[in-house]
């Protein structure tokens, strides 16, 4: 008899920010840590915006990230990729086990054109696993009545 493992995946966390630095060790530092984007005219653009997403999943499974507007339009969309292991378990025998992956993103010239709550969204093995929101708005003292 042959026995599955249920693929486990856990979202840990997606930050948005100026830039991402990973260390030698993959450990990451942020630089500007973004909770909602502000601007004076829409369209709005923003010259770098990266995003790093933590998750834990096993090896093989695919995953994307994307940044939808709040029509769930994909303004931005970064291929599919897999999850790799460690170099230490590349024999295979740990294909049962999971493990953490950082994604880092850096979007030069990002273009909001609509305000609302926009998501960074995260899919893995066909599954969305997070949809974190962050604001799109004008300043309050350029809105306009309507």
């Amino acid at each position: 008899m042959t026995t599955t493992r249920k693929k486990t995946v856990r979202h840990n966390f997606t930050i948005l920010c100026d830039q991402v630095i990973l260390d030698k060790a993959d450990r990451p530092s942020i630089i500007g840590a973004i909770r909602n984007l502000v601007f004076d005219v829409l369209p709005g653009d923003v010259p770098r915006l990266a995003i790093l997403v933590s998750f834990t999943a096993s090896p093989g499974q695919k995953y994307f990230v994307a940044i939808e507007d709040p029509r769930r339009k994909e303004l931005v969309r970064f291929d599919d990729q897999d999850v790799l292991s460690p170099s230490a378990h590349a024999d295979g025998r740990a294909t049962h086990m999971i493990f953490e992956t950082y994604f880092v993103a850096n979007v030069q010239n990002a273009r909001f054109e609509t305000e609302g709550i926009h998501h960074v969204v995260v899919r893995v093995g066909g599954r969305t696993i997070r949809r974190e929101p962050f604001g799109v708005s004008l300043r309050r003292s350029r809105r306009t009545k309507e």
